[in-house]
C-alpha cells in the first residue's frame, strides 16, 4: 500500500527533524545523518534530483550523493525547531562565517534554494536590522489534501520572520513593499533561482555553463533603489553538521545583465561544491529545457569553474 502524502510529510518535515532538534547537535546531526544513511526518505524527488544534479555535475558515487542529498534537507528541516528552541549561543557555535555583512545602510539580499537557510537570516538580523524576506503566499489549495504540508509551511514562514525580527513580503504585489522597506534602512532578501515559467520577465545568463532565463524583476529593483547586492548562501558539512555561511562582495548592479551574471556565477560555484544541496535539482528541466546533459569533459570543465 503506498504511503499518502501526508505521513510522508511528517515523517520527512516533522517527526524525525523534531526529535533530532530535541537532543544536543552533534547526538541530533548524527541521528539524521544515520537516517539519510539507511531510510528512504525523500525518494518522492531524490531519482529525479539526480538526473538533474547528473546534467550539471559530475557524481562519482551515487549512494553517497544520496546520504548527502538526504541529510542536507532533513537539516534544513531540523533548523525550523532549532530556530525556536535555541539562542544565538547556538549559532556562535555552530556557524561558520566566510565574508561580512554591510556595516551601514540598506541593501538587497540574494540567496539561492541551496543548503540550509534559516539560520542565515538569524545571523543577518543580528546585525540590528530588520529583515524581510520576500516570500511566496501560501494557498491551501496549492497542497490539495496534505494539510500536514500546509501547516509545515506556515509554521516555517512564522519562524522566517521571528528569526529575522520583521513580517515577511508576500509575493504578488511586492514591489511597493520592497522599495519602502529599502527606503526605511530594511534589508531584503529574496530568492533568486526561479524557473522562467514562474515568473515574470526574465534575463538570459549562464548557469552552470549552460543557458537560461533568470527573474529580471529584483534586478529592476536593484538598479532603481541603488542600494548595494550582497549574495549569500548557508551550506551545511555533512561530516560535521556545521552550517558554513557564505557572504559575497557587495556589489552596485549597472545593469539586469550584470545582476544576473554575478548571481548565476555564484550558483554555478555552489552547485559544483555540492549539487546535492540544490533542492531544484528535479526542476532542471524548468530551468533548461529539454537540453541533453553535459558530456562527461564538458561536467568536469563547469565543476572546476
Amino acid at each position: 500500500m503506498a504511503e499518502s502524502p501526508k505521513l510522508r510529510t511528517f515523517r520527512e518535515c516533522v517527526m524525525w527533524p523534531a526529535l533530532a532538534a530535541t537532543l544536543p547537535w552533534r547526538q541530533g546531526f548524527r541521528l539524521l545523518n544515520l537516517l539519510a544513511r539507511r531510510s528512504a526518505l525523500f525518494d518522492e524527488t531524490l531519482r529525479p534530483s539526480l538526473r538533474g544534479a547528473a546534467s550539471l555535475a559530475v557524481i562519482d558515487d551515487e549512494s553517497e550523493w544520496s546520504r548527502r542529498y538526504r541529510l542536507i534537507r532533513l537539516v534544513d528541516h531540523c533548523d525550523l525547531y532549532l530556530a525556536r528552541t535555541r539562542s544565538n549561543r547556538w549559532l556562535d557555535r555552530y556557524i561558520d562565517q566566510n565574508g561580512r555583512w554591510p556595516e551601514t545602510g540598506p541593501f538587497l539580499a540574494m540567496t539561492f534554494h541551496w543548503g540550509a537557510g534559516l539560520w542565515s537570516l538569524a545571523h543577518l538580523h543580528r546585525t540590528g536590522r530588520p529583515v524581510r524576506l520576500v516570500a511566496v503566499r501560501n494557498s491551501r489549495a496549492d497542497f490539495g489534501s496534505d494539510w500536514v504540508a500546509y501547516r509545515y509551511a506556515n509554521l516555517r514562514n512564522a519562524t522566517v520572520e521571528r528569526v529575522s525580527g520583521a513580517p515577511e513580503i508576500l509575493t504578488g504585489g511586492a514591489s511597493g513593499l520592497i522599495r519602502q522597506a529599502l527606503a526605511n534602512g530594511e534589508v531584503v532578501v529574496a530568492l533568486y533561482d526561479i524557473p522562467p515559467d514562474a515568473t515574470g520577465s526574465t534575463v538570459r545568463t549562464r548557469l552552470c555553463s549552460r543557458p537560461v532565463d533568470l527573474p529580471a524583476g529584483m534586478a529592476r529593483m536593484a538598479i532603481q533603489s541603488g542600494v548595494p547586492v550582497v549574495p549569500f548562501a548557508m551550506g551545511v558539512d555533512c561530516w560535521s553538521g556545521r552550517r558554513r555561511l557564505e557572504i559575497g562582495e557587495a556589489f552596485i548592479a549597472g545593469s539586469e545583465q550584470m545582476f544576473a551574471d554575478r548571481l548565476a556565477d555564484m550558483l554555478s560555484r555552489l552547485i559544483a561544491s555540492e549539487s546535492a544541496a540544490w533542492h531544484f535539482c528535479h526542476l532542471v528541466d524548468r530551468f533548461f529545457g529539454v537540453e541533453p546533459p553535459l558530456a562527461d569533459s564538458e561536467a568536469r570543465v563547469a565543476v572546476q569553474a
